[in-house]
């Protein structure tokens, strides 16, 4: 399992400067990054998956996603597993479905790139219900040298690949740039095919 101190060590051997005193890049540079390099590969693989809770209000349709949401695994309201639907759904389904009064909720939509939606919007018998939401999410950044990448492990040896591929392309080193970005979709590809497992019905990766 890497951390940030063995990822910068990674990363100032593959640009061959690993004397930080006579760098083209200050630790803090190659901080950014490697976290760059996280954000890039959680992204990209839809990794990793968080739960958010809150809590139903009555005639309240509408609920804050958080701030780190890339996009929505599962919707469980009151331990019920929710359908996702797209808003032209609710159209096909309810006519004017923002009209329909108050009910028990049936449906999860998204409203925008910040909210999700419950249709029919809760009634005062469905009040102060659990809702779960599980999504994938943005790793966060590195922080400190002995913290590890919220991201599978096997993955953690490609992150000085890209990393490295930033470096060289802010020096100009084109062809070593290339090299760079090259090795890290390999190793990525290649590791990729060995942990995931698709699910038949969605087709989205489990990990293993």
């Amino acid at each position: 399992m890497a951390t940030r101190q063995t990822l910068l060590t990674a990363v100032r051997r593959r640009i061959d400067e690993e004397d930080s005193t006579n760098s083209h890049f200050t630790n803090s540079e190659i901080y950014d990054y490697i976290n760059q390099a996280i954000r890039y590969l959680g992204t990209d693989l839809e990794w990793p998956i968080q739960l958010a809770q809150a809590t139903s209000v009555a005639n309240q349709a509408v609920y804050t996603l958080p701030d780190d949401f890339i996009s929505i695994s599962d919707f469980y309201f009151n331990n019920r597993d929710l359908p996702i639907v797209d808003r032209s759904d609710l159209t096909a389904l309810a006519g004017q479905w923002q009209d329909a009064p108050a009910s028990t909720p049936q449906y999860a939509y998204r409203q925008d790139n910040s909210k999700i939606g419950l249709f029919p919007k809760p009634n005062s018998d469905n009040d102060g219900l659990a809702i779960q939401i599980w999504y994938i999410k943005v790793p966060p950044d590195l922080e400190d040298d002995v913290t590890a990448p919220d991201l599978h492990v096997s993955f953690h040896d490609c992150l000085p690949f890209y990393a490295a591929f930033l470096c060289e392309d802010k020096l100009g080193n084109t062809k070593k740039s290339n090299k760079e970005l090259e090795l890290y979709e390999y190793h990525k590809k290649r590791i990729t095919s060995r942990v995931e497992k698709f699910a038949d019905e969605s087709r989205r990766f489990r990990w293993g």
